[in-house]
Formats: structure tokens, sequence, C-alpha cells
């Protein structure tokens, strides 16, 4: 869902150095999802446990689809439609990273 979203919005995505305005509950929570990534990451690698990463993307994406389906992402107002649309950008990018690193491929389209 996050690249077709992608595919469709304009090039001029937004960036996540804006939060001046105020963040809806799914908003937030995608927000510490994102934080979290790296120590995840670093958690898995200390432990040799993969599946660390694979729980985290899992929740990662369940907590997308939460926000994608409360929320307009393309047509939202402005200023929130350049938040969400580095949160989905940056969530695909993270989803495809964490596949990555356990050997998966993530596909363009489904």
């Amino acid at each position: 869902r996050a690249k077709s979203i992608l595919r469709k919005a304009p090039s001029d995505l937004g960036d996540l150095s804006n939060l001046s305005l105020e963040l809806e509950k799914e908003e937030r929570q995608l927000l510490q999802k994102i934080e979290y990534f790296a120590g995840v990451v670093e958690d898995a690698k200390e432990s040799l446990h993969p599946n660390i990463i694979a729980t985290y993307l899992l929740d990662l994406a369940g907590d997308f689809n939460l926000f994608y389906q409360k929320h307009r992402i393309i047509d939202a107002p402005a200023g929130k439609k350049e938040l969400r649309l580095a949160l989905t950008k940056t969530v695909s990018n993270i989803l495809k990273q964490g596949l990555y690193l356990l050997g998966i491929e993530a596909p363009e389209r489904m």
C-alpha cells in the first residue's frame, strides 16, 4: 500500500523535520515505531535472533495499515499531506531495509 500511495503522490514529498503540527494518535504511533528501528536491528544483531526484526516489521506494517485506514494521505489537508507522505515514505523504506536484512526482496507491486 505504501508503494502504491507513493506512486500516486507528487514528487515533492515532505519530510519529518516539521513536526509542529498536532499529531493524530496513529501518526504518533508510527513515529515512535520508526524511532525504534535502529535499536531493533542492533538488538537482533547482538542476540543473533532475526525474528526480532521480523516481529518489528509485522508490527510496523500493522500500525501503518491502521494509519492508512483512518486517515487520508494524498488528499489530506495542507500541512498534514506532507507529513503523511513523509511517514509513508519512511515506513516503506524501513520495511524494505528490514526485509533486506532478513534476506527477502521487497516487491515493488503486489
